[in-house]
C-alpha cells in the first residue's frame, strides 16, 4: 500500500482523532464532530428560512472573508450550520438559535437591508465588544457560539483543511522523525 492509495475524510480523521484523544473536547464539542462526520456538502434550508440562512452565510462570510484562500461562502459553512441545528440541535437549542438571529437582526435594524460596508462594520463591532477584556459574556453568548460555528464548520471543509492551512496527508508514512524535524514542521524552529 503506497500513500497515494490511503484516502482519510478529513471529518472522519477530526472525529476519529478525537475519540482517541478521550479529551474533554469530545464533550464539548460532539455535536459539531457528529456533523462534520456527517455533513454532504450542498444540503440547504433544512432549518434555517431563507432570510435567517442568508444571514448566516453572510456573517460567515465576514468571520472568514474570501481572500488568498476561499471564504466561508465557498467553504459551504452557512449549509454546515443549517445541517447541524437541524439534525443535532434538540428543539429548545433550535429555538434559542433562531431567537439569537432574530436579536442580532433587530439589534441591526435590519441586518440583510445594511450595505455589505455596514454589515461588516456592524460585526467587526459585536465581535470587538463579545470578545473584549471585561465583558458580560452571557450578553453576547449567541454571537460567540455562532463564530465558534463558523470555525468549526470552515476549518473542517475542504477548503479550511486544505486550502486554509498546510495540509499534510494523514496517515502518512511511518518513520522516525527527528526533533529538529519536529520543530521545524511545527514552526517552532
Amino acid at each position: 500500500m503506497t500513500l497515494e492509495n490511503i484516502s482519510v475524510s478529513r471529518r472522519k480523521f477530526v472525529a476519529g482523532l478525537t475519540a482517541i484523544m478521550g479529551t474533554s473536547f469530545v464533550a464539548n464539542y460532539a455535536g459539531a464532530i457528529d456533523a462534520a462526520v456527517a455533513y454532504q456538502s450542498g444540503a440547504r434550508a433544512k432549518f434555517f428560512p431563507t432570510k435567517q440562512l442568508e444571514m448566516v452565510k453572510l456573517i460567515g462570510e465576514i468571520i472568514i472573508p474570501q481572500t488568498k484562500t476561499p471564504g466561508a461562502i465557498a467553504a459551504d459553512v452557512h449549509g454546515y450550520i443549517d445541517y447541524m441545528v437541524a439534525d443535532f440541535m434538540t428543539t429548545k437549542a433550535q429555538k434559542k438559535f433562531l431567537s439569537g438571529l432574530e436579536q442580532l437582526d433587530a439589534k441591526a435594524d435590519g441586518f440583510l437591508k445594511l450595505s455589505a460596508t455596514a454589515q461588516q462594520d456592524f460585526i467587526a463591532e459585536l465581535d470587538k465588544k463579545a470578545y473584549a477584556k471585561k465583558v458580560d459574556k452571557k450578553k453576547y453568548e449567541f454571537y460567540r457560539s455562532l463564530k465558534g460555528w463558523v470555525t468549526t464548520g470552515y476549518f473542517t471543509s475542504k477548503a479550511g483543511m486544505t486550502e486554509a492551512r498546510t495540509y499534510n496527508p494523514l496517515p502518512g508514512p511511518l518513520r522516525e522523525v527527528t526533533r529538529q524535524e519536529w520543530l521545524a514542521f511545527n514552526g517552532w524552529a
